[in-house]
């Protein structure tokens, strides 16, 4: 029953050093797509979907109106690279 003990209260001391140590950083927010095959760069909204930036991008029409659901079925076979480049301090103890 000691040894129980023991082993709780080191996960919570380590629980405690880690949240203390720890800086959040979101992913939300405007990152840069890339589909190198076809040499296509984009402005990208994350949380968002691939299509939903093409389109505002102007890179394809709605997917939703008439045939564009056929015609830009191209684009679930790339390959896509999203980048960010992110600002901070590095913390240290």
């Amino acid at each position: 029953m000691l040894s129980k003990i023991k082993v709780l209260i080191l996960v919570l001391w380590i629980s405690f050093s880690i949240s203390v140590c720890s800086q959040v950083i979101t992913l939300n927010g405007i990152w840069r797509g890339t589909i190198h095959v076809l040499d296509i760069n984009f402005n990208a909204t994350v949380p968002g979907g691939i299509f939903t930036d093409l389109q505002k991008n102007n890179i394809i029409k709605n997917n939703l109106y008439g045939k564009n659901d056929v015609n830009n079925r191209w684009v679930g076979n790339q390959s896509v690279t999203y980048t960010k480049h992110f600002n901070g301090k590095l913390i240290t103890t």
